[in-house]
């Protein structure tokens, strides 16, 4: 694997491949910046990763991460730890394709994500997110294992023309305790978490104690919960101002719910 730690960054790399190992890339206690360029908008030109045991893309307490046209196979195949160690509130231990921990500033353009024991991409106390032209699908397979997990986004970030599918849980969950988060989500896909027994919502989003938080989602479609399509929750006193234009919600037969805003 690559492995960058406690130093100041100027790197670009055009392709990183590995597998059989516990992590394939590895930055932490960084600043500067990190690159994986791939070729133009070519599927796979940045590299594969297969076999990964615990996480494929390993970044803690780092900067400017770039990542481009990646193919993360199997990039988690072991458990993190079930209740206790990765939940819905203990995220650190947690496993996943693409981990982020105390991140600034992070673009994923065109990453497929195969298969992942836990989740597929998650992060706690990131901001400036982007996500784009990215999927996520077959993630997890018990409870608080999703495409999506984060905790503490904020500043700008957005989730834009990316497909997640076949979660084992919900396929995307945001928890904010604190900070303010402008999201965007657009033209994406959030679809079934009704093929498992332990499947809840396509889409929630809950904040708490002191955070607020807009969210956009333009022209998206959430299919398949086994619970609800959307939630948006503000707990205690938190704020949420959500936006929901041109969204579809189709539950194919099941018992899905809507939209749920409280």
């Amino acid at each position: 694997g690559v492995n960058f730690n406690n130093g100041v960054l100027d790197v670009i790399i055009q392709s990183i491949t590995a597998s059989n190992s516990s992590n394939a890339i590895s930055v932490t206690n960084t600043t500067g910046s990190f690159q994986v360029t791939g070729t133009g908008t070519t599927d796979g030109s940045g590299g594969t990763l297969t076999s990964i045991s615990g996480r494929g893309i390993d970044l803690r307490t780092a900067t400017n991460i770039t990542l481009k046209n990646m193919t993360l196979t199997s990039a988690n195949t072991a458990d993190g730890g079930a209740a206790g160690a990765c939940d819905e509130v203990n995220v650190l231990a947690c496993f996943a394709a693409i981990y982020m921990d105390g991140v600034n500033s992070v673009t994923l353009d065109n990453i497929d994500i195969g298969g992942t024991e836990e989740h597929g991409i998650m992060g706690n106390s990131v901001s400036n997110l982007t996500i784009n032209n990215c999927t996520s699908t077959n993630n997890g397979n018990l409870d608080d294992e999703n495409a999506l997990k984060f905790r503490n986004i904020s500043g700008t970030c957005s989730i834009t023309n990316s497909q997640f599918q076949n979660s084992a849980f919900r396929v995307c969950h945001i928890i904010n305790t604190t900070g303010n988060v402008n999201l965007t989500v657009s033209n994406c896909l959030f679809n079934n978490t009704a093929a498992s027994a332990v499947g809840q919502d396509c889409f929630e989003m809950r904040t708490q104690g002191s955070a607020t938080a807009t969210i956009n989602m333009i022209g998206s479609s959430f299919q398949r919960a086994r619970s609800k399509a959307i939630q948006i929750q503000a707990e205690g006193t938190s704020t949420i101002n959500a936006n929901i234009t041109y969204c579809r919600v189709e539950r194919f037969g099941g018992s899905m719910a809507g939209i749920d805003v409280a």
